[in-house]
């Protein structure tokens, strides 16, 4: 899944409208720059704001819910699925309102209205995200010892490396090509285009199963990718030769993000 990023200072908005009307809204600043390491992270972190938001001001939880479904068979494949808050009336409306990001969250627009909703509803389909038929062929974890120094940076400082390292992960994937499952190709294309290329990271999960189901200070057991320097382009091949079935990706190595925590300047989430 890939990353989410504000290029702008925003103003996030969740809420309720209950027959009378009563509206019940919580707002989130967020800076420039903040950061969540995937859509499912930002959402997660949006509802559990709700939930414990009824929390501080009814004295009791709120009962919004979120989920990503993965299964490459399920009619909501790859769908966003929030549970509404139905417990404080005749609902009307449940709503959001995320500037900047919302396409990236699978949103139509911003706001967005679930409507009168009681039932678990799809929000829309998350772009960015891969979920192969198959396990990987390699997913190999190293460490890159670093020496010396650093080019200079933005500031124009120059930083030693002596006895820093990288953590890498060597990564070959096998990906579907037959004719109702191609797009598993091109959703990785995009991955590499839209988000590895550009600077930007994806999180990886060895088994959907460990991805998180609720708001936690990590990403859970799963590794957040970044390109290395070296790497500028991909390539695949026929796992059959003869036979159009699936391609497999020759090796790519990625760097693993290191943790920033929390309370940085613009961070608004942990990343393992």
């Amino acid at each position: 899944m890939g990353d989410i990023l504000f290029r702008q200072d925003a103003t996030l908005k969740i809420g309720i409208i209950i027959a009378g009307p009563t509206t019940y809204e919580f707002t989130v600043a967020v800076r420039q720059g903040t950061w969540f390491a995937h859509a499912l992270a930002f959402w997660q972190y949006l509802i559990n704001v709700w939930n414990n938001g009824m929390y501080l001001t009814w004295t009791t939880y709120g009962t919004m819910a979120v989920s990503l479904d993965t299964d490459p068979d399920s009619a909501n494949y790859l769908k966003v699925m929030i549970t509404p808050d139905s417990g404080w009336g005749v609902l009307t409306s449940t709503y959001f309102e995320v500037p900047g990001v919302y396409a990236d969250l699978g949103l139509a627009s911003t706001p967005y209205d679930m409507g009168a909703v009681t039932v678990p509803t799809s929000v829309g389909t998350l772009p960015y995200v891969l979920a192969p038929v198959w396990p990987p062929v390699t997913y190999e974890r190293g460490v890159s010892n670093l020496s010396g120094a650093s080019g200079r940076s933005h500031d124009g400082t120059v930083y030693s490396t002596v006895g820093a390292f990288q953590e890498t992960v060597n990564l070959v994937l096998a990906l579907d090509r037959r004719e109702q499952r191609y797009d598993e190709v091109t959703d990785f294309i995009t991955l590499w285009r839209e988000r590895w290329c550009r600077g930007r990271s994806v999180s990886f999960y060895l088994d959907r199963e460990t991805m998180p189901t609720v708001t936690q200070p990590t990403i859970g057991s799963g590794d957040v990718l970044v390109l290395v320097s070296n790497q500028d382009k991909i390539d695949f091949t026929r796992t059959i030769a003869y036979k159009e079935f699936q391609d497999k990706m020759a090796d790519i190595v990625f760097g693993i993000k290191t943790p920033t925590p929390a309370t940085a300047e613009g961070q608004s989430y942990y990343i393992l």
